[in-house]
């Protein structure tokens, strides 16, 4: 692919979402194959986070820039209760200690599989690419809805603008001074005016980001530009 298309395109995202498949698939989520197999899903997410990385390496090649597509949240705990954290500690190892990490430290340490050290794939990507949905959440051990009274999306998960906030601080805090993009932001509807709202408070909470980590504004740094499909509300520009 890099080699036949790489001078067609202005930029690469190997895997949309790297970080989410083999959940969908081997953790009951309903896409196919449709197991639900802890093995099966630890070795798919392990495969899928190597293939991206070495895919970007190869994509870099191509002189344009490259970057990752994570789908990440940050998890917020209604109760103070052993199985409520350990859950919250199991997301972030799937979410962010996967894809993330490997970018940043060369190492895949995921549940259910050996720490692996790739040291030549930290730094794969030119920029850290994400989507953002909705806030995760747990109560008493399982997943609920953040914020309790947040309206349901159709895609059935809670519509809340100022996580995306939560996700811009956490990137800082974990992958410092790395140019970002958000790659797709939005609640899956068509109701027009919904959308406008939630792309003008998206704005708002990344320029609010902007002020809390001043490197943001750092134009030698690429900083963050956000973009996505209209379906999803969000922007085609850069943030300014």
């Amino acid at each position: 692919m890099a080699a036949t298309f790489g001078d067609l395109v202005p930029g690469g995202q190997p895997v949309n979402e790297t970080n989410c498949y083999a959940a969908a698939a081997y953790r009951g989520w309903g896409w196919p194959p449709g197991d639900r197999d802890g093995a099966e899903w630890a070795l798919a997410v392990e495969a899928i986070h190597f293939a991206t990385a070495e895919a970007a390496v190869r994509l870099k090649q191509t002189g344009a820039p490259v970057a990752s597509i994570f789908g990440l949240s940050t998890a917020v705990a209604h109760h103070d209760d052993p199985a409520t954290s350990s859950i919250i500690d199991r997301f972030y190892n799937v979410h962010w200690s996967g894809g993330p990490g490997l970018f940043r430290d060369g190492v895949l340490n995921l549940p259910g599989r050996d720490r692996v050290e790739r040291a030549d794939l930290a730094g794969s990507f030119d920029l850290i690419g994400f989507s953002y949905c909705s806030t995760a959440s747990v109560s008493k051990g399982r997943f609920v809805l953040h914020p309790t009274d947040a309206p349901v999306s159709p895609l059935g998960y809670g519509i809340w603008a100022d996580g995306l906030g939560l996700v811009l601080d956490r990137l800082h805090e974990q992958i410092p001074r790395t140019p970002l993009l958000g790659a797709e932001y939005g609640i899956g509807t068509d109701d027009d005016e919904m959308r406008a709202a939630y792309l003008e408070r998206c704005l708002y909470i990344a320029n609010a980001a902007r002020e809390r980590n001043p490197w943001l504004l750092d134009s030698g740094s690429s900083s963050l530009a956000l973009r996505g499909l209209p379906r999803f509300a969000a922007s085609s520009s850069a943030v300014r």
